[in-house]
């Protein structure tokens, strides 16, 4: 309904004679709060996906510290595909002692009806290694067994791996809009 709509409804509304000058004072807050919603469903701003610019990441430096949850030597495969993921989206990153933000991860598993499910988390930490995000998301990988890491086949990993930078490059993205991110200047500039 659109704010003239709206209007046209409360003075059609004042005119009747049950409604009292107090009732329709009453009206007025309810009135003004319904007005800021004047975008329509179907119009194309309120289904279109909102764009960004794209932001130049290389300057972020982020540190993935470690991925826990897994056993030792799949947390340390995961970890490899998490970089090599950032590096394929031009995400930077730097030894941790001069990086901007160092990253925890913590992936879950347990079984499923469909599968595995597993939830991830990304502990996002400033430089002071003072955790200022918790990113988190769920995946679901096809098999069945005893051993629900055993089912993470190679595939499985690259779209967890992938799933873990998509979010973390969401939350850069963001970051970077914001003048006191450790990158804001940087990251104004093109990307390559």
């Amino acid at each position: 309904m659109r704010l003239w709509s709206r209007i046209n409804l409360f003075w059609a509304l004042w005119r009747l004679k049950s409604l009292s000058f107090a009732g329709g004072l009453a009206l007025l807050p309810c009135l003004a709060l319904l007005a800021g919603c004047n975008q329509m469903a179907d119009s194309p701003q309120a289904t279109a996906p909102r764009e960004r610019p794209k932001i130049n990441l290389q300057h972020a430096d982020v540190a993935f510290v470690s991925i826990d949850g897994p056993p030792e030597a799949l947390s340390l495969h995961i970890l490899e595909r998490v970089r090599a993921q950032a590096g394929a989206h031009n995400i930077g990153q730097a030894p941790d002692y001069q990086a901007h933000y160092l990253l925890r991860g913590y992936v879950t598993a347990y079984p499923d009806s469909d599968g595995v499910a597993l939830a991830t988390v990304w502990d996002v930490f400033n430089a002071s290694k003072q955790r200022i995000k918790r990113l988190d998301n769920n995946f679901m990988a096809k098999g069945a067994g005893d051993n629900v890491w055993a089912v993470l086949d190679e595939e499985a990993i690259e779209h967890l791996s992938a799933q873990m930078v998509d979010d973390l490059e969401d939350y850069l993205d963001q970051e970077a809009q914001s003048p006191s991110a450790p990158f804001a200047e940087e990251a104004k500039a093109p990307s390559p």
